[in-house]
């Protein structure tokens, strides 16, 4: 399964763990009508919190490689998901830290709680607003892109792309390094695009040409299809 795939996958688990601790909470305050009895309110937030810490934590590691990878070079956007995503960690921890260790403080809790859930939520709001606006929702759940007229099958002349890519793209790009997404050496040997996370595929290569994410501009209008095929072949042989 694509790692696109599977944070998108606990993003979701994430946020209804948040809304059920939530949701639970605010009944056991008596801001809400309730039926269940007060055990069973407590043992669902109990539970949510558990599934909603793990999965943070799940999160926070993908998160963090993906960060490793990029080094300096994370687009704007990312630096907003990860100012956001460092806040939502510092406050969930010092919630359990307050209910586990300091039972004097417990008044605060529900206000960290809701804090918790805004911030999870924001974050999940930043990162699917962009792929909404930006039209990426196939490409980001399924790791495919759409290569419109192309074949991608075809694999294209190596030595003219690197004409091509010498010609266009070293003014960002390397081919003697292996260093962030500007270096390309060794690319087709990663699990994933610095940039837009997606696994390194032909196809999700010509993609964040035609359609980028990040500061990269876009290549649509300056190279043909076929320029773009042997692009891709010369990535591949270096």
């Amino acid at each position: 399964m694509q790692l696109t795939l599977v944070k998108t996958i606990l993003a979701f688990v994430l946020a209804a763990a948040g809304l059920a601790a939530a949701g639970s909470m605010l009944t056991l305050l008596g801001r809400a009508e309730h039926s269940m009895q007060a055990g069973t309110l407590k043992a669902v937030h109990r539970t949510a919190g558990y599934v909603f810490a793990v999965t943070l934590a799940a999160l926070a590691v993908m998160g963090a490689g993906i960060l490793s990878a990029a080094g300096d070079t994370l687009p704007v956007r990312g630096v907003l998901h990860w100012v956001l995503g460092s806040l939502l960690v510092l406050v969930a921890a010092l919630k359990i830290v307050l209910v586990k260790y300091y039972k004097k403080l417990l008044k605060f809790a529900p206000a960290l709680g809701l804090t918790v859930l805004v911030l999870a939520l924001l974050v999940a709001a930043v990162s699917a607003g962009f792929v909404l606006v930006t039209g990426e929702v196939e490409r980001k759940l399924s790791g495919e892109e759409i290569a419109g007229d192309a074949a991608p099958e075809r694999r294209g002349d190596a030595a003219a792309g690197g004409e091509t890519f010498r010609s266009n793209c070293t003014i960002c790009h390397r081919t003697d390094s292996d260093v962030g997404p500007a270096g390309f050496v060794g690319l087709f040997e990663r699990e994933a695009l610095v940039s837009s996370g997606l696994p390194v595929t032909r196809e999700n290569i010509r993609a964040q040409i035609l359609n980028p994410v990040g500061r990269m501009p876009s290549f649509k209008a300056r190279l043909s299809e076929s320029e773009i095929t042997n692009v891709v072949a010369f990535l591949e042989t270096i």
